[in-house]
């Protein structure tokens, strides 16, 4: 089976082969788009084994990703095929976590998942006249379950070294920094982060001090957005770190894309240092038809009651970042596929969710 999924890969990689030499320092236009993409959890009973042993709420999942994926007309290949129409006018993509499920029950499985779920990506979204890459950052439940750790380094981490052009700058951890045009993209590796991924960012702060627009690029947000658990941030375990973070990111006005918690939102956060807005995408949609609408509602309230109910080490913590949001916005539907315009002056979001050319435009700077 390993043999087998390495070799899916590297048929993939020879796939890409055009993407990888992309030159990000040539005279492009000053404006251009990328695709970005949320959680897919890609699932498929061929990479399961050892169901039975897993608990109900997993189990629940596997059934919940087997409908979206795997179905006759299952909702997310119909979203991915739409995505794959728009690709062409984009630079590049990027998926920000938890491309698959996890969970297969063996390392071989959950390499095998990972190198078919990029084949899958780059059969539905890479363009036929361009060199195209897509980009990811890693997930919780990319690392999930036996040998998945293993799994992902072996796969995911050689295909992300392979498109960004990169040997890891912090060794065996998925941070990655791009500069595009004059544009800074921090590829952060938030899944058990330390202090060496505070200081990879850090440095790619300095180093590219005269960036136009800077994007950080992580699975779990910075800033609370979940009404589930509002507080599985990035360092939400250590006050100082995320302080830095914070800091770092405010002294920079940059723009967070990130997922994790299943719906769409858009919140705004201020300090003496700068300002930072975070954008969250999801991209498993329950049903891809052109009869759903656009909604908007405000999100205070969900932050509110879970620091009514958090912890009080927790709810200290959210307060002080109550005090700081200006903007909490959550949309409906949640899952769509984004497309992020970038101008020299503008960063705007185009949400797609559902098909035809209904989108939803969303300004983030």
């Amino acid at each position: 089976m390993r043999k087998t999924a390495l070799s899916l890969l590297i048929l993939l990689l020879a796939l890409c082969t055009g993407c990888v030499g992309i030159d990000t320092k040539r005279d492009y236009a000053s404006s251009y788009d990328i695709l970005l993409l949320g959680d897919l959890h890609y699932d498929a009973m061929e990479f399961r084994q050892d169901i039975e042993h897993l608990p109900d709420n997993r189990k629940k999942e596997l059934n919940r990703n087997l409908s979206l994926w795997q179905k006759e007309k299952a909702p997310i290949p119909a979203m991915l095929q739409d995505a794959g129409h728009l690709t062409e006018k984009t630079t590049f993509g990027v998926q920000l976590g938890d491309i698959s499920q996890g969970d297969c029950g063996a390392g071989e499985l959950h390499e095998k998942a990972f190198a078919s779920v990029l084949e899958i990506l780059s059969r539905h979204l890479q363009p036929s006249s361009k060199a195209w890459r897509l980009f990811a950052v890693k997930g919780n439940h990319d690392i999930r379950g036996k040998g998945a750790p293993q799994a992902f380094n072996s796969v995911m981490l050689s295909y992300l070294k392979n498109q960004f052009g990169q040997k890891c700058p912090v060794k065996g951890r998925a941070d990655f920094a791009l500069k595009h045009q004059e544009d800074l993209y921090v590829f952060f590796d938030s899944i058990n982060a330390g202090e060496a991924d505070l200081l990879f960012l850090e440095n790619a702060l300095k180093k590219h001090a005269n960036a136009r627009h800077v994007f950080f690029l992580t699975h779990l947000p910075v800033l609370p957005a979940s009404k589930g658990n509002p507080f599985w941030l990035v360092f939400g375990d250590n006050a100082s770190r995320r302080r830095r973070l914070l800091d770092a990111l405010a002294s920079r006005n940059a723009i967070v894309l990130t997922a994790h918690i299943h719906t769409t939102t858009l919140l705004s956060y201020s300090s003496d240092r700068g300002s930072v807005t975070q954008f969250s995408s999801f991209s498993m949609p329950n049903r891809w038809e052109s009869t759903r609408t656009f909604s908007i509602s405000d999100g205070m309230s969900q932050l509110e009651k879970a620091m009514d109910t958090a912890g009080k080490k927790s709810s200290e913590a959210l307060k002080e970042f109550r005090n700081s949001l200006g903007i909490f916005k959550v949309f409906s539907p949640e899952a769509s596929y984004n497309v992020l315009h970038v101008t020299p002056t503008e960063v705007n979001v185009e949400r797609h969710a559902f098909p035809g050319q209904n989108i939803q435009t969303i300004k983030l700077k």
